[in-house]
């Protein structure tokens, strides 16, 4: 609950910037084309909980994974005359650790897109558009064990966990994304450019687990799903016309 008031909060900023810019022009004008380049930080939430009822088969039901954190990454994108906004990002969402007495344990997903949008909004320095993003990415589990002895792992039998010894599972698999994108040009044809994306990616298999180059089959996952807000900040170099 508390990440869906942070994030309707957050969502007010574009619509007020976009409120107080549209009384300051005579003569509006939307952006023909342009190219922008970004970083962006920000929330994420998982929906997903097979990963942690399969890690408490080893650990026990007192381990309870974050379901929220951090994302990070970067990307570029490119507009079109016709309104089509085509581009691509990547990144990693982390969540926080969780501490048990004889291990930690922390999850991560790694994301790459190709996103394909539509300008509903593209006037005065604005430009709003929804979009859809198909990829590839992987879930990851870190593992630590924290304990002076050797932990058996459920999933992976056959490599018992050593005193000290951290270990990454990875699952790869295609991602998509549905999302939508609020963006603010602090200029009228090429400067700083500021932005909020909300929305959500789905990872559809998540069953064949790696660890090191090996198959491990033991652990009994199936899909994930996360949402997110982040802010954006980068360049934009446009070309105009008036209306």
């Amino acid at each position: 609950m508390r990440f869906i008031l942070i994030l309707l909060s957050v969502l007010t900023v574009p619509v007020s910037l976009y409120a107080q810019t549209e009384k300051s022009y005579t003569k509006n004008f939307k952006f023909k084309y342009g190219i922008m380049g970004y970083y962006m930080v920000g929330m994420t939430y998982s929906f997903n909980q097979s990963i942690e009822k399969e890690l408490q088969k080893s650990f026990g039901n007192t381990l309870s994974l974050s379901k929220t954190g951090y994302c990070t990454g970067g990307g570029g994108e490119i507009l079109f005359r016709s309104g089509l906004i085509a581009g691509g990002k990547g990144g990693v969402s982390r969540f926080s650790f969780s501490y048990m007495d004889s291990a930690m344990v922390r999850t991560a997903d790694r994301w790459g897109f190709v996103n394909l949008g539509v300008a509903i909004v593209n006037k005065n320095q604005f430009l709003l558009y929804p979009y859809l993003g198909l990829g590839w990415g992987s879930a990851d589990i870190t593992v630590k064990n924290e304990s002076a002895n050797t932990q058996n792992l459920h999933f992976d039998k056959n490599m018992p966990l050593k005193a000290g010894e951290a270990r990454k599972y990875s699952s790869r698999t295609p991602i998509f994304e549905l999302a939508f994108s609020a963006n603010y040009l602090i200029a009228e044809e090429f400067g700083i450019m500021l932005g909020l994306d909300a929305g959500t990616y789905y990872m559809a298999d998540i069953s064949e687990w790696r660890q090191a180059g090996r198959e491990v089959s033991g652990l009994r996952t199936n899909s994930l799903m996360n949402m997110y807000f982040k802010l954006r900040i980068g360049i934009g170099l446009f070309d105009k016309e008036f209306r």
